[in-house]
């Protein structure tokens, strides 16, 4: 019920609606205890009616429990939605008004670089077939650098394809696909096979870190050079993905008398700060 509740939202979980999910939890477990697994396993004998009445309290308690914790974090979730739309005008006074508050909308147009290269609105973070196409030039003299790993590599290709120094040296393409997943239909690639340089850039797990040393062998015996980015920062913290640093530091403040400098100055002091804070190598 917890993971269900967490995947179910952008947001993070309450405290008090954790609490009520665990308490619930208990709760439902018992009542299946009692009145399903004890009859059925020592056929106790159970009038259908009743079982089926039984049976139909359990499923409404579920859904009223999960419709309740919904409710008591529904308006955490998209109060800052309406929010937006109010301050508006103040974001225009400060001569911002073309900032995008609304971070989910964000991650979503970052993949308009890759679907206008691919021609396809629905590729995305892994198991692409446009990444078995060739997108090198043949005929080109720049070097040949392939981005592989999940959504972060989107946005290393992003920065890197918007750099004219970059895209002056190197060719760009893409594969996505999680570390530990690379097999033989990625070194059979006609990108991997053309690739000068190997990118990994990736939202690492355990199983990534467990793999990644075999994989970084293989490419490189098949004389092609290999860059490791490191774990990628995120905003985890910060109003749970829907947000940035920016972004809560601007709903929090953009309402009262803040004039544009003090607001850049705001922004400017809280990332300095937080990327001293998390500055640090993966602890895997």
């Amino acid at each position: 019920m917890l993971a269900l509740a967490r995947w179910r939202s952008f947001d993070s979980l309450p405290v008090y609606g954790a609490i009520f999910l665990c308490i619930a939890t208990f709760v439902l477990a018992h009542l299946t205890w009692r009145y399903i697994e004890i009859p059925l396993r020592y056929r106790l004998k159970v009038h259908k009616p009743v079982l089926f009445i039984g049976s139909a309290c359990l499923l409404l308690m579920f859904f009223a429990s999960g419709t309740a914790v919904q409710y008591l974090w529904k308006e955490k979730s998209y109060r800052p939605l309406a929010y937006v739309e109010a301050v508006k005008s103040k974001l225009a006074m400060l001569g911002i008004p073309q900032y995008q508050l609304y971070n989910r909308a964000l991650q979503i147009d970052s993949w308009e670089p890759l679907r206008a290269r691919t021609k396809q609105q629905s590729y995305g973070g892994t198991q692409n077939e446009e990444d078995l196409d060739l997108w090198f030039e043949e005929s080109e003299l720049r070097k040949n650098l392939l981005i592989v790993g999940n959504s972060h590599s989107k946005d290393i290709y992003n920065v890197l394809s918007s750099s004219k120094r970059i895209l002056s040296n190197y060719q760009l393409a893409r594969f996505g696909v999680q570390i530990r997943d690379i097999e033989e239909a990625f070194y059979s690639s006609a990108n991997y096979r053309n690739a000068d340089i190997v990118v990994l850039a990736s939202l690492y797990s355990r199983s990534d870190i467990d793999e990644i040393e075999s994989k970084v062998k293989r490419i490189l015996s098949d004389e092609k050079k290999v860059i490791i980015f490191e774990k990628i920062l995120g905003f985890s913290k910060h109003m749970k993905v829907r947000y940035t640093l920016a972004d809560e530091i601007i709903l929090d403040q953009v309402s009262g008398s803040t004039g544009r400098a003090d607001l850049v100055e705001a922004v400017n002091e809280a990332y300095t700060n937080w990327f001293a804070e998390n500055r640090q190598r993966p602890s895997y």
